[in-house]
């Protein structure tokens, strides 16, 4: 953990810089860097988008008859009936572009 404000003096600056840019270079646990911050974000969108797909799909296929009162189990379930597990995830390229 940093401190919040760096030792005064000239000579107990420069080494806290020096020592905290080094910290940065090296990859301290804690310090992330563009790469990692990427993967980070990639994997999450992928794992959100791979969960909520079959529910993007049920809220588009209950869109045009917002009248029908079937239920988010039941359009899954009919989902699943009618076109397998791939149904579920009919248009997840759209996801990972957005």
């Amino acid at each position: 953990v940093l401190p919040v404000a760096p030792p005064s003096g000239a000579v107990c600056s420069s080494l806290y810089k020096r020592a905290t840019s080094r910290r940065h270079r090296e990859g301290a646990p804690g310090v992330s860097t563009p790469v990692t911050a990427f993967a980070a974000g990639l994997s999450t969108g992928a794992l959100t988008n791979s969960l909520a797909c079959p529910f993007f799909n049920v809220k588009a296929l209950q869109q045009p008859a917002p009248s029908s009162s079937s239920s988010l189990a039941a359009s899954l379930a009919l989902v699943s009936r009618s076109a397998g597990w791939a149904g579920h995830y009919r248009g997840v390229s759209a996801l990972f572009v957005r």
